[in-house]
């Protein structure tokens, strides 16, 4: 099975470091995003001016664009997208930082060290359901997106639409047909789950079916609509003319991230508007609660050398910045690395598997500014990871108003985000 370009989110990132597309922890962000759960986890920003809560919570809306890897010239996108990040986490049970430049803040550079064990805790608490919405003005259409819910496991919060989604068997089944080597058409056969327009761009996750697709970090995009409701074509490529799986599920989940093919203005214009509304439920730590996204900021471009940088990061300790060339309206910035120790070999240049023995998270995050800088003291821990893989997502975002006004929640923002991934040979 090969796999696309726009497998960036891992399903686990699928929330709590920003991991892109790409979460690893084994639950959506680009292939990986796993959304490490994200992936890589989400991107926190906010401010808190008020002792710090028993229970955290973030949430961000992230237009992402994805670089290509070498060799494709620097600064190529690959893919582009709107990734979905939620978590939620009690603080005395969450691992602390092992170096915080700036304690008691959100901002400064905070560095974390997770076990591989560690990782699967990572996709935080249930605490009921977030529904998001995006205000567009126009151009590009509106997206759509079903209700955000926790999934015990490892995996945390996903964005399941229950109408292309069923359970797999030998008489409710799908099929896969070779169409080339980057796409294949899925058919539903004797089974409920129908495709509509809404669905393109979305991704396909397999759980339960015996095959490499259930690899944690891989989830496909679908391409286009069928003839009939029950076939779509989704961007990964098969060896065998035809595949049938027959056990397991199917889940079609909504705000993974970047797609291939998807032209600016992408799916967030500038001068967006958004909501994410907080359904109690699960340990029910949080009341209802409406956040507001008034703007979410301008998108930016990077010059060759800054996106050089995020797609090829210093690994021998010395400190680096990374800026925007235009860079538009946005309130702050924020830097999320991220690596695995896994082996990548064979496997997408975005993907980012759970780790063997230990995930570095990194997270700079400034109010106002177009340049992050990582010190020295925080980039020894990039050259002491073992790192087979690095995913770096550099974000310009602005910040959301809950209603009611929670402490909890002030961790919330929405922008547009380039993403690199650093693979070391």
């Amino acid at each position: 099975m090969k796999s696309s370009p726009s497998h960036l989110l891992a399903l686990g990132a699928l929330a709590a470091s920003v991991a892109f597309g790409c979460r690893d922890d084994g639950g959506t962000a680009i292939d990986a995003p796993e959304a490490d759960a994200a992936q890589d986890a989400p991107i926190d920003l906010g401010i808190i001016e008020e002792p710090e809560p028993l229970y955290t919570g973030s949430l961000t809306i992230i237009e992402a664009q994805v670089l290509a890897p070498p060799p494709a010239a620097v600064n190529t996108i690959a893919a582009q997208g709107i990734q979905l990040a939620v978590s939620f986490t009690d603080p005395f049970t969450a691992v602390s930082p092992v170096l915080d430049t700036r304690p008691g803040t959100l901002f400064g550079c905070k560095v974390t060290e997770l076990t591989a064990a560690q990782v699967p805790a990572s996709a935080g608490l249930n605490q009921g359901s977030v529904q998001f919405t995006v205000t567009n003005g126009g151009t590009p259409a509106d997206p759509v997106f079903p209700a955000c819910v926790f999934v015990a496991g490892g995996t945390g919060y996903v964005c399941p639409d229950p109408t292309s989604s069923q359970a797999l068997t030998t008489t409710a089944h799908v099929t896969l047909e070779q169409i080339d080597g980057a796409t294949s058409r899925l058919t539903v056969v004797a089974g409920p789950a129908t495709f509509v327009a809404d669905d393109v761009g979305r991704h396909v996750k397999f759980s339960g079916t015996g095959t490499a697709f259930d690899a944690a970090h891989v989830a496909i995009p679908i391409v286009s609509l069928g003839a009939t409701a029950n076939v779509i074509t989704i961007g990964t490529g098969i060896a065998s003319p035809t595949i049938t799986l027959t056990a397991g599920t199917l889940d079609t989940l909504a705000g993974l991230g970047p797609r291939a093919g998807l032209a600016d203005p992408g799916m967030l214009a500038d001068g967006a508007s958004a909501t994410a509304v907080v359904t109690p439920g699960g340990n029910n730590n949080f009341p209802s609660t409406t956040i507001a996204y008034g703007n979410v900021g301008d998108d930016f471009t990077m010059d060759d050398t800054n996106a050089g940088r995020l797609r090829d990061l210093p690994r021998d300790g010395s400190p680096f910045s990374i800026a925007c060339a235009t860079c538009g309206a946005s309130t702050g910035t924020v830097l999320s690395i991220t690596t695995t120790d896994a082996s990548v070999a064979g496997q997408s240049p975005f993907a980012m598997p759970l780790p063997t023995t230990k995930r570095v998270n990194i997270r700079c995050a400034e109010i106002g500014a177009t340049t992050l800088t990582v010190p020295a003291i925080v980039s020894q821990y990039l050259a002491s990871a073992s790192a087979t893989r690095i995913q770096a997502t550099f974000v310009r975002g602005s910040f959301g108003s809950p209603s009611p006004a929670h402490a909890g929640l002030s961790s919330v923002i929405a922008g547009h985000a380039m993403v690199g991934f650093t693979t070391i040979p």
